[in-house]
């Protein structure tokens, strides 16, 4: 066996995948995702949100690694474009997310003056005062 191999296969996730199809190995990287999520969720001690970074660690490095191989598999007569994908996804998601944060603290700031005009009313001041 060739020393890359070797070294694949001691790290459970390409392991997993290797013995399964990309699209049984994501689906269970997620499901372990999913669990660690809720069981974060109902953690209310450090030491049971240290020991859930295990978790969280297979879970992320499954949704992390395998949707690339699995572009890279799919596209493989034009190498290189799977990976550019990934980046094009991450880009594009980073934008959504800061577009959506600021649409959250747009809309906080708006209700937080409304707030505050409705309760200067309620204490007798004038608008425009």
């Amino acid at each position: 066996m060739s020393s890359s191999l070797l070294i694949a296969m001691r790290n459970p996730v390409i392991r997993a995948s290797m013995l399964a199809s990309h699209v049984d190995a994501l689906a269970l990287g997620t499901a372990v995702y999913v669990v660690h999520m809720v069981l974060l969720g109902f953690s209310d001690r450090p030491w049971q949100v240290y020991a859930l970074t295990l978790v969280s660690g297979f879970g992320a490095a499954a949704l992390i690694s395998i949707p690339i191989t699995y572009l890279q598999d799919l596209i493989a007569d034009r190498p290189g474009l799977g990976s550019s994908l990934i980046a094009v996804n991450i880009f594009l998601g980073g934008a959504a997310q800061c577009r959506a944060l600021r649409d959250r603290y747009a809309l906080q700031r708006l209700f937080r003056d409304r707030t505050a005009r409705r309760g200067g009313r309620a204490l007798g001041a004038r608008p425009g005062a």
